[in-house]
């Protein structure tokens, strides 16, 4: 019997050390990926500055004048060329993240910079290297490196974290003549990138240099100020001020090492990747502050850099030493003779059950249901290692068609091609041993919009200014990839607290998006209109399969008369009243239906936006966008983060219920004879 219970053991600690292998290899393949994708969106950044007519002309005027024996640093400094060049990178639509651009002769002279003190000095041997596969052709992306930056009032230098992205330039017969680069911070993006699949208490991934240096920013900076790795003050920063070094014991719990930090051997992750082997480990081995963690790391050669995802070892196996307990717990009783046999059976059963019914969601365990709607039902789950709150929606019983599993399974798939932070975040799918079908999403502990005009009334114009600008900035990443919602609707899209900041928006429900990029068939039944009436455009309900991003728009209008006036734009007695309404009357004014006067600019835009005519609507998302943003100098004033902070603490509403949190809800679509019946008397 001790033989089969240490056997049962044994298996249990193999399949969760297998799992969170699994677990750190995905993530950490999730990282590499997302490097990947961020690598080649900045080489193509590089290369269209490169080729651009207007700047590529200044480029070649400036390197005229920096031949020139009798000129210098000084004379291009004073050149109209120079103001040229930098006056047409300010016009062109370069990132805020770029910290600084320039461009480098074929003799490594810097001939052109956003900065004066960088002009007419040379590149460094460091980075000959990479500036012979720029002279050869080809955008490369080199660092982190330490480089002298230009701060103060006096242009000063002062050594930096910078990262640098470096296109060839060519002239007419295609020849490379210099190299335009773009620097970059490493604390920006590129540590953000890395800082994505960072979950629960103790996930960490971090990127770190052949040399054993870390050059991302540490999770646990704070920590590391306390054992004095880093040093204090406001802009503490661990990148380049960290060793991946083993200290031979945890730091956090007072250990002190026998050798300087310099002296001590790299952790068995960091000495693994530099060596260019890369791997999982799952036994555990000491991080850069001692702590026992299990790890993924994997070595870029094209970067010159290797990527680590660990997690505390405590944290990753702490379902494990629950079970570790219950065995030794479960071999006393057997001492005791029957009695405890019976017992150890009886908790083996129960274990058995739980851990069945939790592999039924794969990695996922449900904990309550919090809403259900036309196609499925939403839970709030849990992930098994990530202890990461998780809303999971599966397809209810006896609801289970292909057409059905073909519109669930094409919502995933296209809504996790979204990353707008204003667009909910989807991060699994697949099907339980049934066959049930189901996703997980990120859990949202907000309120819908319909329950926030049912609970608060109509909202003030400075609110609903910053509701659609968020709206539009998810919706533009859609309509920018060829993609419309076609369900936009208040009980889609939720506000909430996120990170610190108040009224976060995030549209949810893109099971009814159609891509009209791959020109794929709609997925819905025939003759019906996919949607919600009052949220309709008319166009969708006249010819649903030649509708574009203004139909979008059209719901978007609905949606800010509905958050200004607290009603419909369009009511009835019935769906085929409100579609009629929809494709023949024209809507009353937000300020009528109000009873007091409103911002004009805003009231024209909502009415543009409820135009009949797509013709007379904006064009897409991003140019509503820019109508409420850059475009629009509103009387009113914004909605300020004080404001959203006094609203969601005195307010009664609390979203916290089931009701209020089906966060996934789907309107059943129209019926055939409803829909015919409209069409009937409007074409």
């Amino acid at each position: 019997m001790g033989a089969v219970g240490w056997w049962a053991q044994s298996t249990v600690e193999g399949a969760v050390k297998r799992q969170v292998g699994e677990e750190l290899s995905t993530l950490l393949n999730a990282e590499v990926a997302a490097l990947t994708l961020w690598s080649d969106i900045e080489k193509s950044e590089a290369q269209r500055f490169a080729l651009d007519p207007a700047i590529l002309g200044t480029i070649v005027d400036l390197l005229r004048v920096a031949a020139d024996p009798d000129g210098g640093p000084s004379a291009v400094l004073a050149s109209r060329e120079l103001a040229a060049f930098r006056e047409a990178l300010d016009a062109s639509s370069l990132r805020s993240t770029v910290r600084g651009y320039g461009v480098i002769d074929l003799s490594g002279r810097i001939v052109a910079a956003k900065n004066d003190a960088a002009i007419g000095r040379r590149i460094g041997t460091s980075v000959a290297e990479w500036f012979d596969h720029i002279v050869a052709g080809e955008t490369a992306i080199f660092g982190p490196v330490e480089y002298p930056v230009a701060e103060g009032e006096r242009d000063s230098l002062v050594l930096r974290p910078a990262i640098f992205v470096a296109a060839p330039v060519r002239n007419s017969r295609n020849d490379v003549i210099a190299a335009f680069v773009m620097r970059y911070s490493p604390a920006d993006e590129f540590s953000r990138l890395l800082h994505l699949a960072q979950s629960g208490a103790s996930g960490e991934s971090y990127a770190f240099n052949s040399s054993g240096v870390m050059i991302t920013e540490s999770r646990f900076t704070d920590q590391l100020q306390e054992v004095g790795l880093v040093e204090d003050g406001p802009d503490a920063s661990s990148i380049f001020a960290v060793d991946i070094r083993n200290p031979g014991g945890n730091l956090l719990l007072g250990h002190q090492p026998d050798l300087p930090r310099a002296a001590l051997p790299y952790t068995r992750m960091a000495a693994a990747a530099i060596a260019g082997i890369d791997g999982v480990d799952v036994e555990g081995y000491l991080d850069y502050r001692g702590v026992p963690v299990v790890g993924a790391w994997r070595w870029l050669p094209d970067y010159g850099f290797g990527v680590a995802m660990e997690v505390d070892v405590q944290e990753a196996y702490e379902t494990l030493y629950v079970v570790r307990q219950g065995f030794w717990a479960l071999v006393a009783l057997l001492m005791l003779g029957a009695v405890g046999i019976f017992f150890y059976n009886f908790l083996f059963q129960d274990m058995s059950s739980r851990m069945r019914k939790a592999e039924r969601l794969g990695q996922y365990t449900l904990e309550e249901k919090i809403g259900e709607g036309g196609m499925g039902s939403v839970y709030k789950a849990k992930h098994a290692m990530l202890r990461r709150p998780t809303a999971i929606k599966l397809i209810k019983e006896g609801q289970v068609k292909p057409e059905t599993l073909v519109r669930f399974e094409r919502e995933v798939q296209l809504t996790s091609q979204l990353s707008n932070p204003n667009t909910v975040a989807i991060y699994d799918y697949g099907r339980t041993p049934e066959g049930v079908f189901y996703y997980a999403m990120e859990y949202l502990p907000g309120i819908t919009l319909d329950n926030l005009v049912l609970n608060d009334g109509p909202q003030p114009e400075r609110r609903v200014v910053h509701i659609l600008r968020q709206i539009c900035s998810s919706l533009a990443e859609a309509h920018a990839r060829g993609m419309i919602h076609r369900d936009i609707k208040p009980a889609n899209i939720m506000v909430l607290e996120r990170g610190g900041m108040y009224d976060v928006v995030k549209v949810l429900d893109f099971g009814l998006v159609k891509d009209i990029t791959s020109g794929e068939q709609n997925v819905t039944a025939m003759n019906t209109v996919p949607g919600t009436p009052h949220f309709l455009s008319p166009e969708a309900i006249q010819h649903p399969d030649a509708i574009d991003a203004r139909s979008d728009l059209y719901a978007v209008g609905a949606v800010g008369y509905f958050l200004l006036t607290g009603s419909f734009v369009f009511s009835g007695t019935s769906a085929i009243e409100v579609l009629g309404k929809q494709i023949n009357d024209a809507p009353e004014d937000p300020s009528s239906r109000l009873g007091r006067s409103l911002d004009p600019y805003l009231q024209g835009l909502i009415l543009k936006c409820l135009a009949k005519d797509p013709a007379d609507r904006p064009a897409d998302a991003g140019a509503l966008l820019e109508a409420l943003s850059s475009g629009y100098q509103s009387p009113i004033g914004t909605w300020t983060q004080k404001e959203a902070a006094v609203w969601w603490a005195e307010s009664s509403t609390d979203c916290r219920t089931p009701e209020c949190m089906d966060s996934m809800s789907m309107e059943p679509t129209l019926e055939v004879d409803a829909v015919a019946r409209v069409r009937g008397t409007t074409t």
